[in-house]
């Protein structure tokens, strides 16, 4: 590892939280790293376990490379990771997160000699192994062979098949940009950090992959924890569902931006809400079904009636019982007109 203690070439954002046990593995992955100028960004999201204790020790141990963010209360992961990304100094910006831990010593050189000889390229991504916690085994990524993602266009092309899911996934720890590229995104689309929103990897991608070409890496770079934890993996489903509609929200807003038909749109979000309204059906959680209408006026997408039934009979108890049999009614009758078709 070579320091620069002014302008690091590589700036590493690391957004944590009560990730005592794991953020070791991370920070030691990313100062092995061979033959590049770095700088280590941590940002601690308030933490209550011994996560503060872990970065204060390798902020100390490494000063002039480490840049450490204690937040003081939780913030969320989206304002603690863009608090993180504001703090970076470099060129470029890699990502690893707290769980996640790079298993390529070369990994952040060979991304960084594509950068700087493809002005074209937005985005550096690589393959990755999967590190099942519960039973501690290691698996393989489905990314093997054959074409990608925007590996030679950009472009509404692109971002529509990103958008529409025409593709394996790509790890957040995988990716490195351009800091420059990465302050004209924000930029130009102000809402990037909104905290209606699950996650920023998708806007990332969508935004990167409207403005350059991706070059996609296939050799695992970066090991990808899989637990209960997670935040898009999580066993608990009112939590789950929470996380789905931020999901709904990213695409909304990316949508909108990128004038994507309102018509597919709008027929895409009712289909993927169906999960989040047999969750409302079966729980009757009014406050999902009040950020679902929040979201739908914020984010100006269209619900179909069947979900508008199903939001209003969980506001409304008196009413469930009624709408339920409307529900079922529009249900066999859906059934008996495709028979028919």
């Amino acid at each position: 590892m070579i320091m620069n203690k002014i302008y690091p070439l590589i700036s590493i954002c690391v957004p944590t939280y009560n990730q005592e046990k794991e953020i070791i593995q991370t920070l030691e992955g990313i100062l092995d790293q061979k033959d590049v100028n770095i700088e280590i960004i941590i940002a601690n999201d308030g933490s209550n376990d011994n996560t503060h204790s872990v970065c204060e020790f390798y902020q100390k141990k490494y000063p002039d490379i480490i840049k450490y963010i204690r937040q003081t209360i939780n913030k969320g992961i989206i304002r603690n990771t863009q608090d993180c990304l504001m703090a970076a100094n470099g060129k470029y910006i890699a990502i690893c997160e707290g769980d996640d831990w790079w298993c390529d010593a070369y990994k952040l050189k060979e991304q960084l000699s594509i950068l700087e000889n493809s002005p074209e390229t937005s985005m550096i991504h690589t393959n990755w192994t999967n590190y099942i916690c519960e039973t501690g085994t290691y698996q393989k990524s489905k990314v093997t062979t054959g074409k990608y993602i925007c590996e030679t266009e950009k472009g509404i092309s692109s971002f529509e098949e990103i958008f529409n899911n025409n593709y394996h996934g790509i790890r957040f720890s995988s990716i490195m940009f351009r800091k420059e590229t990465f302050l004209n995104i924000i930029r130009e689309h102000p809402g990037f950090f909104d905290n209606d929103f699950s996650t920023l990897d998708l806007g990332f991608f969508y935004c990167l992959a409207y403005y350059g070409k991706f070059y996609f890496i296939n050799k695992p770079t970066t090991i990808y924890r899989i637990h209960d934890g997670s935040v898009s993996i999580n066993t608990d489903s009112r939590k789950a569902n929470k996380f789905a509609l931020g999901v709904i929200n990213i695409r909304a807003y990316f949508a909108s931006q990128f004038n994507y038909s309102s018509t597919k749109l709008n027929k895409q979000i009712n289909t993927s809400l169906g999960g989040i309204c047999n969750y409302l059906l079966t729980n009757s959680d009014k406050e999902i079904a009040e950020l679902l209408l929040h979201s739908a006026k914020k984010f100006n997408f269209h619900l179909s009636t069947k979900r508008k039934l199903i939001i209003y009979s969980t506001k409304c108890h008196f009413l469930s019982r009624t709408i339920r049999k409307i529900l079922k009614l529009h249900n066999y009758l859906h059934i008996k007109i495709k028979r028919h078709i």
